[in-house]
């Protein structure tokens, strides 16, 4: 084989990698294909598996009834599964993102999920340390199970510092043993890994004004409600600035930060706000 197609392998072997792995997450299913790109379905179970639905849409797929609504800052489009994507008799149906490299300190695992129909469901939050096979999940972040009663977008947030330094596989798993008794409709959106992942947003009633931008020697929070503790993270996940307060109008003191993009996390006693700011040199 020729040194010019050595390269070209290579170079294909080295483009792959990129686009297979990930730093972080943050997927919202608004892409015009489903899974997204390098994202990955397993179907255990021989059916469809998980597919893309539009907000707004009625009936939901596979019912007769049924409203397919947008979760908080949720888009156009949602991430799915019910009794009709799963297997004849059983779901067991799996939702795997990519591969986040190297994690690194202080990442969270943040998403939406809505339950829909008077059945109850599980889903397993699972984790692989290895690839993305269904075996290789052995890690159980978290069991959900919906009781019939439950419906509605709820928020869940998981802390992800026992992988730092992994590379891991994060998987949802819609699981069933009869479908035909059980299982309701199962919607997820917004599914974020980083740093900042576990940040809910704050109530509308909460008004901040953050200056100046680009910050350099100071940044100054003003708000009609108390800050109570600000930190700085900058992008690989470290923890920079950390201080409580007990204030409408606060100024950080920026000097010692390199210039560069970071993620200001500010608590309030109605609950907290992440946000990109920039330093300048």
């Amino acid at each position: 084989m020729s040194l010019v197609k050595n390269i070209y392998i290579l170079a294909i072997i080295l483009l792959v990698g990129t686009f297979v792995s990930a730093q972080s997450i943050n997927e919202s299913f608004e892409g015009a294909t489903f899974p997204p790109a390098n994202w990955s379905l397993l179907n255990p179970d021989g059916g469809s598996g998980w597919r893309q639905d539009t907000v707004g849409v009625t009936p939901i797929y596979g019912w007769q009834d049924g409203l397919v609504t947008a979760c908080s800052n949720g888009g156009t489009y949602v991430a799915f599964c019910t009794w009709i994507t799963g297997g004849v008799s059983a779901n067991d149906q799996w939702l795997v993102t990519p591969q986040i490299v190297t994690m690194p300190p202080s990442y969270k695992l943040n998403f939406w999920m809505y339950k829909y129909g008077a059945y109850s469901d599980t889903v397993n939050v699972l984790i692989s340390n290895s690839s993305n096979a269904v075996a290789n999940f052995t890690t159980v972040v978290s069991s959900i199970t919906y009781a019939a009663t439950d419906t509605g977008w709820t928020n869940y947030n998981y802390d992800l510092s026992a992988y730092v330094g992994q590379s891991i596989y994060i998987a949802f798993q819609e699981v069933l043993k009869d479908n035909y008794n059980n299982g309701a409709v199962i919607f997820i959106d917004n599914v974020q890994v980083s740093a900042s992942a576990a940040i809910p947003e704050i109530s509308t009633k909460v008004y901040t004004n953050i200056y100046p931008t680009p910050a350099k020697d100071y940044l100054t929070i003003e708000s009609n409600s108390k800050v109570q503790l600000v930190k700085i993270v900058n992008m690989i996940g470290d923890v920079v600035y950390e201080k409580q307060y007990n204030a409408k109008k606060v100024t950080l003191n920026t000097s010692d930060l390199k210039s560069g993009i970071y993620f200001l996390q500010v608590e309030y006693p109605e609950g907290k706000m992440s946000k990109k700011i920039v330093i300048s040199e």
